[in-house]
C-alpha cells in the first residue's frame, strides 16, 4: 500500500522494495511499448492473462482491510482497455464493504481534470460499490462512473452509468481477482477518453467513511493507436444449427411475462433460434399453460402439423417458470409445488418434467433462483435453501423412474458466492447423473454476460446457466445470442431488428446444441 500523495511513486523502499523492483522493471518495459490485448474476453476465467505480464505487484499489506490489493496487469487494442486485478478477498466489485475506485487521467495530459486529490489532471474515476442512499448490507452497490470537469478553475463532477463508458467486468460472482474492460474512444463533456497512446492509472480502496485501506502508486499505461473502424469478430457469426441429429435447448428470463406482453422481439428471435425445448423463467402467476401453448403454436408453428407441448410450473408465488418442448413430455405431479425445507408456504421457482426425446428420457427442470445480494448475504442463503429444496425433491421424485440425459437452466442469479450452482451440480452428482455447465459465450466471443440492463448501475454479468448430463451428451456447440452481434445479412435473413434483445429483456437467451446417444431427428420450425 502506498499512502503518499498525488501521483507520487513508492518511497518506502526498505518496506516494499520487492515490489518497487517489479513496479520500475515493468514501467520501463511499457513505457517502450503497449501490452497487446490479444484474445482477453471477460469471462472470469483469466487463463488469457497468462501472457500479460504484471506491471505492479503491491505487498501483502492490508491484512484486515476488505481488499488488500495484489498483482495489476493491464492490456490493450485500438478498441479498449483491459484491466485485471487481485483483490486477496473474494468480493464482488458491485457489492463490497467499502469502495475501490479507479481513477484515470484518460487523456494524457494532467494540466486538465482535478487539480486535487489521488491523481493530478484525472478526468475519470470508476467507483466499485458506489455509494447508496438505500440502506443494504454492503457500503453501496453497483458501479458509477465520475467524470470530472475539463477546467482547473471547475470542480464539476458529472455521475455517469458504466454503461456509457462501455464498462463491464467479470467475474459477476464473488472472486478474489477480477477483470474489467473500458471502451476507448467515448466522448463525455467535451472531452474523448482514452483516445490517446497513454493514460495514468492510480487506484485506491477507502472505507465507508473515506479512509484508506490500500492504495498503488500512479501507473501510465501505453495504448495503441485508436481504431474508429467498428469492432468485428474474428470468426463469422452463424445461428446454424449443427449438422446431423441433435437437440436444440434454450433458457430465457423473458422479464415479467413479455414474451406475451410484447412478443414481436420475441418471436423473431425465437424462429431466428429454432430450438427444439425452451426453458422459460419469469412468467407471471397470470399467464396459463394455455396462453403460452397458443402463444408459440400460432407464432412458431412446428413442421409437419406438429405442435409444441408447455408445462407450466405451479409454485413460485407470482413469478412462474415453464417448459416448452416440441416432444410430449410426462409431468412429475411430487415436482408440481416443490416447497422450501425450511418453510412450507414458499415454494421454488422451477417448472420440472420428462421429455421423450426419440425414446431417449430427458429430465428437463427450468429454474429462477432468489435475486439480489452477495456472499453471505440472506439473499443468498434463501438461493441455498431453494437448491436443496430442489434437488431434494427430484430425488425424491425420480428414483423409480428410468432419465437417460438431465438437462437444468435457467436464471440462477450468481451474484454472491458460487455455492448455489457448485451445489446443484453436486446434486446431481449424488444422484448418479454427473451434469457439466455450458460454457457458452456471446456471438462476438467477447464475454459470457447473460443480463445487460443500462438503466441499472450494475455492468452486464453472466447470471443465466444450463447443465446437461455429462455421459449420453455431447456438446456440439452453445452461445449467448444477442441481437447486436448479428451482422447485416443475418440481420437481413432472419428478420431479427438490432434492438430485438434490449426490448425483449434483460437476459439474453442461453442456446446449445446436444447430440444424444440415442436420438435420430428433431423437430424444426416451419
Amino acid at each position: 500500500m502506498y499512502m503518499n500523495n498525488v501521483n507520487i511513486l513508492p518511497c518506502r523502499l526498505v518496506r516494499f522494495s520487492v515490489s518497487v523492483i517489479v513496479f520500475t522493471t515493468v514501467f520501463l518495459l511499457c513505457t517502450l511499448h503497449y501490452v497487446r490485448a490479444g484474445a482477453i474476453a471477460i469471462d472470469g476465467k483469466f487463463g488469457d492473462w497468462d501472457q500479460k505480464v504484471e506491471i505492479l505487484v503491491d505487498p501483502v499489506d492490508a491484512e484486515d482491510g476488505f481488499v488488500d490489493l495484489g498483482s495489476i496487469r493491464y492490456a490493450s487494442d485500438g478498441h479498449h482497455l483491459h484491466l485485471m486485478l487481485e483483490l486477496r478477498r473474494t468480493v464482488n466489485l458491485q457489492a463490497m464493504d467499502g469502495q475501490l475506485t479507479l481513477y484515470f487521467d484518460a487523456d494524457g495530459d494532467v494540466t486538465t481534470g482535478r487539480t486535487d486529490g489521488p491523481l493530478l489532471g484525472a478526468d475519470l474515476a470508476i467507483v466499485c460499490t458506489a455509494p447508496t442512499n438505500r440502506h443494504i448490507e454492503a457500503a453501496g452497490m453497483g458501479l458509477v462512473a465520475e467524470v470530472y470537469h475539463r477546467s482547473p478553475t471547475n470542480d464539476t463532477t458529472w455521475h455517469e452509468s458504466p454503461y456509457t463508458l462501455g464498462i463491464s467486468f467479470a467475474p459477476t460472482i464473488a472472486s478474489p481477482q477480477s477483470e474489467l474492460r473500458i471502451e476507448r474512444g467515448v466522448s463525455l463533456h467535451d472531452r474523448t477518453l482514452f483516445a490517446g497512446k497513454k493514460v495514468t492509472m492510480r487506484i485506491i480502496a477507502t472505507t465507508v467513511v473515506g479512509d484508506v485501506v490500500d492504495a498503488i502508486p500512479s501507473l501510465t499505461l501505453h495504448l495503441p493507436e485508436l481504431e474508429t473502424t467498428p469492432w468485428k469478430p474474428a470468426n463469422e457469426v452463424s445461428l446454424e444449427r449443427m449438422a446431423g441429429n441433435h437437440l436444440r435447448v434454450i433458457t430465457w428470463n423473458v422479464k415479467r411475462g413479455s414474451i406475451l406482453n410484447t412478443p414481436l422481439p420475441f418471436v423473431r428471435t425465437l424462429r431466428a433460434l429454432d430450438a427444439d425445448i425452451i426453458l422459460l423463467e419469469e412468467l407471471t402467476s397470470q399467464q396459463s399453460q394455455h396462453t403460452i401453448e397458443t402463444f408459440f403454436n400460432n407464432h412458431c408453428p412446428l413442421s409437419d402439423n406438429a405442435r409444441w407441448y408447455v408445462h407450466l410450473g405451479s409454485g413460485g408465488g407470482n413469478l412462474r417458470c415453464a417448459i416448452v418442448s416440441s416432444f410430449p413430455f410426462k409431468a412429475i405431479d411430487a415436482l408440481d409445488t416443490v416447497p422450501y425445507e425450511n418453510q412450507t408456504n414458499r415454494s421454488v421457482r422451477q417448472a420440472s418434467c420428462i421429455v421423450n426425446v426419440d425414446d431417449t428420457n430427458v429430465f428437463v427442470c427450468a429454474i429462477h433462483l432468489k435475486c439480489c445480494g452477495r456472499v453471505n448475504s440472506r439473499e443468498e442463503v434463501t438461493r441455498l435453501t431453494e437448491v436443496r429444496s430442489l434437488i431434494n425433491a427430484i430425488a425424491a421424485s425420480i428414483g423409480n423412474q428410468q432419465i437417460d440425459v438431465m438437462i437444468l437452466g435457467g436464471d440462477v442469479n450468481l451474484v454472491g458466492g458460487h455455492a448455489p450452482l457448485t451445489n446443484l451440480i453436486e446434486g446431481c452428482n449424488r444422484m448418479g447423473h454427473q451434469v457439466q455447465v455450458v460454457d457458452a459465450y456471446q456471438l462476438d466471443g467477447r464475454t459470457n454476460a447473460t443480463w445487460y440492463d443500462a438503466d441499472q448501475p450494475f455492468v452486464p454479468g453472466r447470471l443465466d446457466y444450463l447443465l446437461c448430463s455429462v455421459n449420453g451428451v455431447t456438446i456440439e456447440q452453445s452461445f449467448v445470442f444477442d441481437a447486436t452481434d448479428l451482422p447485416q445479412h443475418l440481420r437481413s435473413n432472419t428478420g431479427i431488428l438490432p434492438t430485438d434483445s434490449l426490448d425483449a429483456s434483460d437476459h439474453r437467451p442461453v442456446v446449445v446444441d446436444l447430440r444424444l446417444d440415442n436420438s435420430s431427428s428433431v423437430g424444426n420450425f416451419e
